[in-house]
């Protein structure tokens, strides 16, 4: 135990330190049960803007009874499939609609940015049920690309979009990010 320096007694009261300071230290969230408010944590910490992440996984209707992470899993991937095909038609709708020739090209780029997420999505459903957890990992993280590319559209054209369209990509662009990080903390990357 010189290697830590000092006894054993010592590391024991620094663990004791560690956990009597950060208590939520002392729970492992993976595969095991824990509280709703415990897997938001889990999983929100990490993203970018947590009090949003945790508006979208309280929009899951499953989620509101997962105390597992696979559990959360298996509710998230079949929602975002579900908004990105609702998101698919709505910008269908908008390629059909727009009169400005930019806005129905950039239109049209996304509404291919959505056919492909809807696609990748159904491809992480099959890999999540065999837990190949990196597989999962890597079609989120596609998805995600597949937003940015439809938000990148509009900025490359100076074009402003008029449409509810980046409230929904933000609100899909999350729901690929809880899968990640549902997906990474199962495969054990996070």
């Amino acid at each position: 135990m010189a290697f830590f320096g000092g006894s054993t007694s010592s590391l024991l009261f620094a663990l004791f330190v560690l956990l009597a300071v950060n208590p939520s230290s002392a729970r492992f969230i993976g595969n095991t049960d824990a509280t709703t408010e415990d897997l938001l944590g889990s999983i929100c910490s990490g993203t970018l803007d947590p009090p949003f992440c945790s508006k979208v996984i309280k929009d899951i209707p499953e989620a509101a009874q997962a105390s597992r992470l696979d559990s959360l899993g298996q509710a998230a991937i079949p929602f975002a499939h579900s908004k990105g095909e609702e998101t698919h038609k709505y910008v269908q709708s908008l390629v059909g609609s727009a009169t400005n020739p930019r806005l129905k090209e950039n239109y049209g780029s996304c509404a291919d940015n959505y056919n492909e997420a809807v696609g990748i999505l159904e491809e992480a459903q099959g890999m999540f049920k065999s837990k190949d957890y990196p597989g999962v990992s890597i079609r989120a993280s596609a998805c995600m690309t597949e937003v940015d590319t439809c938000k990148e559209s509009f900025k490359e054209s100076g074009t402003t979009d008029p449409s509810q369209l980046p409230q929904k990509n933000e609100y899909f662009n999350m729901l690929c990010v809880i899968i990640l990080r549902v997906a990474n903390k199962l495969g054990g990357a996070a």
